[in-house]
């Protein structure tokens, strides 16, 4: 990442520092005896959202979303115990249901954001099968905005009277432009709405917000943070608070080591071999998991300054890359949008993009916290969590 680049990040935490703080969160009152996964959704067919993945561990139950290969993305209050002892997932599980699951893979290790609630974990293995639904371009966060559909994804406990997890399930919402008073915006929130008291919940924390962009691809914007109790028998909507992951991406990339943007840098269209292309219809449950839910619709389309011609499929014999900005096996990456970069960094040189606000719902495998304050989650305030019991959203 070029010094401009750690600088924005330097930035960034600094302020996220400052301006974001759990203790901040009122406390909430009891639960809804309705506790579905994914309130009020709609049960996932077999290869529906297939990067939407369950997190495996010994203490909590959350959700994850695969945005590479090799890496996970879920959120870091998912990743600490209510001590503030880390206590990482295990594994993850694939499919639809984990009665069984179509596929489990070990973690190697997890990482949690130094200040918002956001993380990643690393898997021992890589699945490159599975069409993988991209994170959203800095540049591309234009394209966000209140009352503009996005569909909310996760693997929640199951009844009211069980705590059981492990059933798929997605709900269509809506982008809402701020969370309910008395909370207020912050830089690394995006929030979402069903426009009811349904939508993400209990177990769901760390689970995809999904955009459709214009032109019918799908972007990953956000991770399931938190949100207000349900209030039974209120037709209220509820707004739930999702931490953005294109803003956290850098981050990412600069400390896993690997290119979570594969197709783009902070400046727009910049590809490498990774870059495969965007599904069209993650949501129609196509394939099936024999074959890692292949035979999605995908599209090389450039984001935003690229061209049609930036979209082609390469194979230039020189260095120049001057007709297409695929990976040419022989070139460094191609054009690096309207600052002319020549993207020889792997995509990590991008200054974090604000969506709209980035941002917590898990549970434990105990079902314990039953009533707790919500669990929002800036780690650095492990002091002011002590004594406090949650159940993990």
């Amino acid at each position: 990442m070029h010094d401009r680049g750690r600088a924005c990040l330097l930035a960034a935490a600094a302020f996220g520092w400052f301006s974001l703080s759990c203790d901040s969160r009122p406390s909430q009152g009891p639960l809804s005896e309705t506790r579905l996964p994914i309130v009020g959704g709609n049960l996932a067919a077999t290869c529906e959202w297939p990067t939407t993945v369950m997190m495996v561990g010994s203490v909590w139950v959350c959700t994850g979303t695969l945005v590479h290969p090799r890496v996970v993305v879920t959120a870091a209050h998912c990743l600490y115990d209510d001590s503030g002892r880390y206590t990482p997932f295990t594994s993850i599980g694939l499919g639809e249901t984990s009665k069984p699951w179509a596929k489990t893979v070990a973690i190697a290790g997890c990482t949690a954001h130094p200040t918002n609630d956001f993380g990643y974990c690393v898997l021992v293995e890589n699945l490159t099968a599975i069409p993988i639904v991209p994170v959203m371009a800095p540049c591309e966060t234009s394209e966000l905005a209140a009352g503009k559909p996005v569909v909310e994804v996760g693997f929640g406990v199951t009844s009211a009277t069980s705590t059981a997890t492990g059933r798929k399930k997605w709900i269509d919402g809506t982008l809402a432009a701020a969370p309910l008073p008395p909370l207020t915006p912050n830089p690394f929130e995006i929030y979402a709405t069903s426009g009811s008291q349904d939508g993400e919940y209990y177990g769901d924390s760390g689970g995809p917000l999904f955009f459709q962009m214009p032109d019918g691809t799908w972007r990953l914007i956000g991770e399931d943070c938190e949100s207000p109790n349900i209030i039974g028998g209120s037709t209220a909507p509820r707004v739930s608070s999702y931490t953005s992951v294109p803003y956290h991406v850098a981050w990412a990339e600069e400390t896993s080591g690997f290119d979570l943007t594969p197709c783009h840098d902070a400046n727009g269209w910049n590809p490498t071999a990774a870059c495969t292309g965007f599904p069209t219809n993650p949501g129609n449950g196509v394939g099936s998991w024999i074959d890692q839910c292949q035979g999605e619709t995908t599209l090389r389309q450039p984001t935003c300054q690229g061209t049609p011609a930036d979209a082609d499929t390469g194979g230039d014999a020189d260095r120049t890359d001057s007709d297409d900005g695929a990976a040419d096996v022989n070139d460094s990456g191609g054009v690096g949008g309207a600052s002319g970069e020549t993207g020889s960094d792997g995509g990590l040189d991008r200054t974090a993009g604000r969506a709209m606000g980035g941002g917590c719902a898990c549970t434990s495998a105990s079902d314990r916290g039953a009533g707790s304050w919500p669990t929002c989650c800036l780690l650095v305030l492990v002091a002011a969590r002590l004594g406090r019991r949650r159940m993990r959203r």
